[in-house]
């Protein structure tokens, strides 16, 4: 088209740069993104936030604060996700400071965190054992009204368990009852894990009960956790037991 004198719309332009942060396309992506910048004409404010999302989920984050910068140059109006994209390629890096720093900046522009946002943030807190901040954004989260989703639950029940508090888990998972979130095998299994690592084997067998009461059926990992469980507490005859009906 350039060559004939035409120029794209911006909003053609965008698409296609979209479609190739999607299928992964990255090089070929910034490439594009970087011809047309040179060009200059088509390149607005939603390319601008495309490629900052593309360059995070290519774990290219130099390059997107680059863009980033050029973006709040624009004189742009904020949005959530090139926010969120942001600081979950923070995390990733394990720069979680900077991410929270990003998280309060979103705070102050009055963008409202998604349930994602706050995902993201949550599991690189975690990650990094910052189990405080985790629990201190959980909070937050619950008082702006924002419903944790299954997978936010069991990233803090995960954490929680794995800095030793089963019985602080128990209390999110009762709460998760409690507003409605479906409890899944994953759900289960981070309770059963965190149980026979604290020898509480014959809990995790009444946790099992539970999940057959409310027709969640037992994976792989349920089964290998608990004939660890019963082997790490010497109840060999029921590592056994469930070992065969894991065979069958």
């Amino acid at each position: 088209m350039a060559k004939n004198g035409l120029v794209p719309y911006p909003s053609v332009f965008n698409n296609l740069l979209s479609s190739l942060v999607r299928s992964a396309s990255f090089d070929e992506a910034w490439r594009l993104f970087s011809d047309s910048g040179a060009k200059g004409g088509i390149v607005d404010e939603r390319s601008l936030g495309i490629m900052v999302k593309g360059c995070c989920e290519a774990g290219r984050l130099d390059q997107g604060f680059q863009v980033f910068a050029r973006l709040k140059q624009m004189n742009w109006s904020p949005v959530a996700y090139v926010y969120t994209a942001l600081i979950d390629g923070c995390c990733k890096h394990g720069d979680v400071e900077r991410a929270g720093q990003l998280f309060s900046e979103m705070s102050e522009l009055g963008l409202v965190a998604k349930r994602n946002t706050y995902r993201v943030l949550l599991h690189g807190y975690l990650r990094k054992g910052m189990k405080g901040d985790g629990l201190e954004l959980y909070q937050k989260m619950k008082l702006s009204g924002v419903v944790p989703s299954v997978q936010t639950c069991n990233l803090m029940m995960d954490g929680i368990c794995r800095g030793g508090d089963v019985n602080g888990a128990f209390e999110l998972f009762d709460e998760m009852r409690e507003r409605g979130i479906v409890r899944r095998v994953v759900t289960f299994n981070i309770l059963i894990r965190g149980l026979c690592r604290d020898l509480r084997v014959w809990e995790a067998e009444r946790l099992v009960d539970l999940m057959k009461r409310n027709g969640i059926n037992l994976d792989v990992i349920t089964y290998n956790t608990l004939v660890h469980g019963f082997c790490n507490c010497g109840k060999l005859d029921k590592a056994f037991s469930l070992f065969d009906q894991l065979k069958s």
